[in-house]
């Protein structure tokens, strides 16, 4: 969208108020500060608006689920999957822990756990947090970064949906009770290099 040669996406804060620009935000997502939010922005000029100056996009905010603050920096995102979502975990450090599958305590994408059909960890990610990804029924694999240390008590439990092979990486140093139980995986595969844990008949 246009207005004499202005890009509308490209106007910063300033150019907004110049050119006299509303901004009207509607959540469409049931989170506390994160989330997905419909934005339009739409030019007036003399207090009307400009018949076709309006644009409508949608924004991504994510959760600061870091373990430790000031040193650890992963952000979680919900990103929109037709009617679905995928659930991108991205930054670098140990996510944070948790202790129960719902209310207080429990991730801040529990309520979308039906939803959710992909999970992506991104690298430089060190550890991922008990209870983390528990009950994420529809998810249908699981890749682990390379960077990975640690992966925490029943992080993945219940994803009853994951068929395939589970590699664990030659980083990983600790692995904490049942992160994997109810998982119906083909088995386990441990990378060359890890002198911590070893697969025996994919166990």
């Amino acid at each position: 969208i246009t207005d004499q040669g202005v890009n509308v996406a490209d106007l910063t804060t300033a150019d907004k108020t110049a050119y006299h620009f509303t901004i009207s935000t509607t959540s469409t997502a049931n989170t506390e500060t994160a989330g997905i939010y419909t934005i339009t922005y739409q030019l007036q000029q003399s207090g009307e608006d400009v018949v076709g100056a309006r644009m409508t996009r949608n924004v991504i905010v994510g959760w600061d689920i870091s373990k430790t603050s000031g040193v650890d920096n992963v952000i979680a995102y919900l990103i929109p999957s037709g009617d679905k979502f995928i659930l991108r975990v991205t930054g670098s450090g140990e996510m944070e822990d948790y202790t129960a599958y719902n209310g207080e305590g429990a991730p801040k994408w529990q309520s979308y756990r039906s939803s959710i059909v992909k999970l992506e960890i991104d690298e430089n990610i060190r550890a991922i947090g008990n209870m983390a990804f528990y009950g994420l029924g529809q998810i249908t694999k699981i890749e682990l970064p390379s960077t990975l240390e640690k992966i925490g008590s029943y992080a993945f439990f219940l994803c009853w949906n994951v068929s395939g092979e589970v590699v664990i990486p030659a980083s990983v140093t600790q692995i904490e009770l049942n992160p994997f139980l109810e998982v119906p995986t083909r088995g386990f595969v441990v990378e060359n290099g890890n002198t911590n844990y070893k697969a025996i008949d994919g166990v």
